[in-house]
């Protein structure tokens, strides 16, 4: 009884000594909410699909027991015990039930040889099932039935279930072979995630979903594909439907034709689509298929094209007002980025290795090119333009010369490379502002400010001041140039009466800051984690000198 007595004075000691005893409340139910969070970043999603992982109760145990008063307000806090595991014991689902205080559940739940098709789900004994709000669904390797676990599982939720997330662990397992998800039931779901691997596009009629996630992986047993009428059909049966994210699911079209017969799909409330890892064609098939509003994100990441001739690109979606536009290219991999009040669209071409080295190095561009050519009505209203290069001069001159009569109202134009060659550069750059051979109109006429970044040093300023000197003699001029190499900056001064002064603010497009990218739904992101794919924002090393955010641009 001794040690024990000495024991429980010294943890009485520690407890009445813990600086968290003297927290407020609210700031220590902060500081769980922060536990939570940081848990959840650090678990890694599925490699392929970006799936959430089943979090680990370990955490949360631990830090209630660093002393009394955590252990305290943490029972005191339901939100704290509303995610159950398949794996809990009983006991401790009845722990968190106590606690959760009639709050809804979140139930990651593994289907494999251990719960046979009709056995009942032991979480179910333990709860209501009408508080099963969300369920994570993940079919082992060791389930080899051709059904989803409907009975035992699906259609005693269907009545109050919002999320359902369905994924599969493992490769080469058979996929299901089932039409439905709540075969003969109604259902309100709100999201829905699920793996091609695990089963084909669903032909349940969804009122209510207004999140579709779809994955799939390249592999032999085409597991990864999805046919286009299947799609078609699942999107015609979301008449609610917001957002859509297609990852790795190669959509298979009969023929590569453009798609003529196929009846219009009409999504009037799709806000957010985006297709990741994807051919061009087939991209181009499914957007002529669909009825979209014209005020929404369109994300096209990482699209894919083996032609060695530019493609015939049908014409895009109706887009509304686009003000910003950004033209960047690093490698392999292209982008143009636009947004306006209350839409945007995020090209990114990945150009095929072998593609370029037998059909050459401009068919990337060529596609950039027609890609902004079809943007053209949208384009009309953009008095910002951000060029980017890692060190290919041509793109700067190519691209200013083709957008130059899109962009009648360009007010701003900044210009950037990491690499290339001071003078390539600065040749590039006052080519690409004075008319060509024969002479042609100018230039972006309306051009008022000019910001040029580089990394290497411009032995000889004369074509940028000759271009200056021509544009004013033209009745052209740019009134403010700044000019930064590496951290110096030089102000050009060169023009008569002073025409060029500093731009105090040098305006800035980095992705990775930007909250109109940065999109998320209640349920996931809708955009790829940068951790996973760093080279897809666009040239992620170069930093201009002073950052603004997006919203402060109209302002300088």
């Amino acid at each position: 009884m001794e040690p024990e007595a000495s024991t429980f004075a010294l943890r009485r000691e520690r407890n009445s000594a813990a600086f968290l005893n003297y927290l407020p409340e609210e700031l220590v139910s902060s500081i769980f909410l922060s536990v939570i969070a940081l848990e959840r970043l650090l678990r890694h999603p599925d490699a392929y699909h970006h799936f959430e992982a089943p979090p680990a109760i370990s955490s949360l145990f631990g830090i209630t027991h660093i002393c009394h008063r955590l252990r305290t307000i943490a029972i005191r806090l339901p939100f704290l015990w509303t995610t159950l595991n398949s794996r809990m014991p009983q006991d401790l689902v009845d722990l968190f039930v106590q606690r959760s205080a009639g709050l809804p559940f979140r139930v990651y739940f593994r289907v494999g040889r251990q719960l046979p098709v009709g056995s009942p789900l032991p979480v179910f004994s333990c709860i209501n099932v009408s508080r099963i709000q969300e369920l994570f669904l993940t079919i082992t390797v060791d389930y080899h039935h051709h059904l989803l676990p409907h009975d035992n599982v699906l259609l005693p939720l269907s009545p109050t279930l919002t999320y359902l997330n369905l994924v599969r662990e493992g490769f080469f397992s058979p996929r299901i072979q089932t039409p439905e998800i709540f075969p003969g039931r109604r259902n309100i779901l709100v999201a829905l995630a699920f793996s091609l691997q695990v089963t084909p596009p669903p032909r349940d009629y969804f009122p209510c979903l207004a999140h579709l996630r779809i994955a799939g992986m390249k592999h032999m047993d085409g597991s990864g594909t999805i046919n286009s009428s299947d799609l078609l059909r699942l999107l015609a049966n979301t008449p609610s439907l917001e957002t859509l994210y297609v990852i790795e699911a190669e959509i298979v079209w009969d023929g590569m034709s453009p798609v003529t017969t196929t009846e219009t799909v009409r999504l009037e409330r799709l806000r957010v689509l985006c297709f990741y890892d994807q051919r061009l064609d087939a991209i181009l098939n499914t957007l002529s298929c669909l009825a979209l509003n014209p005020d929404m994100t369109l994300q096209l990441h990482r699209i894919r094209y083996l032609d060695s001739t530019t493609p015939q690109l049908a014409t895009l979606p109706p887009l509304g007002e686009l003000t910003h536009l950004e033209i960047a290219s690093e490698g392999e991999h292209y982008h143009i980025r636009a947004f306006g009040p209350d839409c945007g669209v995020w090209f990114h071409f990945h150009s095929d290795f072998f593609s370029q080295v037998i059909h050459g190095a401009n068919t990337s561009e060529d596609v950039l090119a027609c890609m902004v050519d079809k943007l053209g009505p949208s384009l009309r209203r953009v008095h910002t333009l951000r060029i980017a290069t890692d060190g290919h001069t041509h793109l700067i001159v190519s691209f200013l010369r083709r957008t130059s009569s899109l962009l009648p109202t360009l007010h701003t134009l900044l210009v950037a490379s990491e690499n290339a060659d001071g003078l390539s550069f600065a040749a590039a750059l006052g080519a690409a502002l004075l008319p060509g051979e024969p002479p042609l109109s100018i230039p972006s006429p309306t051009l008022q400010k000019l910001h040029v970044q580089v990394y290497r040093p411009i032995a000889r300023h004369a074509p940028i001041e000759w271009m200056l000197d021509t544009r004013v003699r033209l009745g052209h001029p740019i009134p403010e140039v700044l000019l930064s190499i590496g951290r110096r900056d030089e102000v050009f001064d060169t023009a008569p009466a002073g025409e060029h002064a500093e731009m105090n603010n040098v305006l800035s497009w980095d992705p990775r800051s930007d909250p109109f990218w940065l999109i998320e739904t209640p349920y996931w992101p809708l955009y790829p984690p940068e951790r996973d794919m760093d080279w897809l924002w666009g040239l992620p090393r170069l930093k201009w000198d002073s950052v603004c955010p997006v919203s402060s641009i109209n302002s300088v």
